[in-house]
């Protein structure tokens, strides 16, 4: 686990990427999922914080989904829609967005958006076998 976000992992174009797509793998899941709660946490901060400069909330954000992830051994061995899930449930306690209920809502629709692409893309992949 790295102590800060990597510079080459810009959220906003890796979310509006993913959700382009027709269908997604599970690590561009996971990606997709780490992504919606940085962009989602910068706005749920400013609401609650005032200004901060994004690069901090995002390092804040970054670091704990990668601990949370850690926590559950969630790994490119170990990734499954139903492990990401959990982490998913996780991470949503850990931030709490439902204080702020259209936050709450617009993170709900783009992760499960994002969850039934990938769950899509295992049907295909199933049928191309």
């Amino acid at each position: 686990m790295t102590s800060q976000q990597p510079q080459i992992f810009d959220s906003d174009t890796t979310l509006k990427t993913l959700l382009a797509k027709q269908t997604i793998s599970l690590a561009e899941a996971r990606d997709g999922v780490t992504a919606c709660f940085i962009v989602i946490n910068r706005e749920f901060a400013r609401r609650r914080m005032g200004q901060r400069p994004i690069s901090e909330i995002d390092t804040a954000t970054w670091q704990i989904i990668q601990q949370i992830f850690t926590d559950l051994h969630l790994n490119d061995n170990t990734l499954t829609l139903n492990r990401l899930r959990q982490a998913w449930k996780v991470l949503t306690n850990q931030f709490s967005f439902e204080a702020e209920p259209d936050l709450n809502a617009r993170h709900h629709q783009i992760i499960e958006h994002l969850l039934h692409k990938t769950e899509a893309g295992q049907i295909d992949h199933k049928r191309v076998r």
